[in-house]
């Protein structure tokens, strides 16, 4: 006597119900290229250790920037700076990608929405939230 026909989606229940899955276990890290993860990985310390900007431009309060209002330039921010800075009122500070981001400071715009005329920065856009 034969059996019924079985449908993909029968087969496909039959091998998965013969699959199971390996324990966790350790290995090094290096030789771990191409596998997948059991659990997540988690670093010990915070990286990097302070908020940083992810772009060249314009370390702004969003509440004060509007198009085409002239902001002055308080200062720079770059990569490596250890020291903290402090955002001044109705100022902008240039920032560089990987800089901390300056206390007050709550958006960077990107350079590429700026332009400079007598030493005055003008934004062609506001921040977005």
């Amino acid at each position: 006597m034969s059996q019924p026909l079985k449908s993909v989606d029968q087969h496909l229940q039959d091998i998965l119900a013969l699959a199971k899955p390996l324990e966790p276990f350790a290995m090094p890290l290096l030789e771990a290229h191409g596998t997948t993860l059991a659990v997540d990985v988690r670093s010990s310390v915070a990286l990097p250790p302070w908020d940083n900007s992810a772009m060249d431009g314009f370390a702004v309060r969003a509440a004060e920037i509007f198009p085409e209002r002239p902001m002055e330039v308080a200062g720079e921010v770059a990569a490596g700076d250890a020291e903290s800075s402090v955002l001044p009122l109705g100022k902008v500070m240039r920032i560089m990608t990987g800089a901390p981001i300056p206390e007050g400071c709550d958006a960077v715009i990107p350079v590429e929405w700026s332009r400079e005329e007598a030493g005055l920065i003008f934004f062609e856009k506001s921040p977005a939230y």
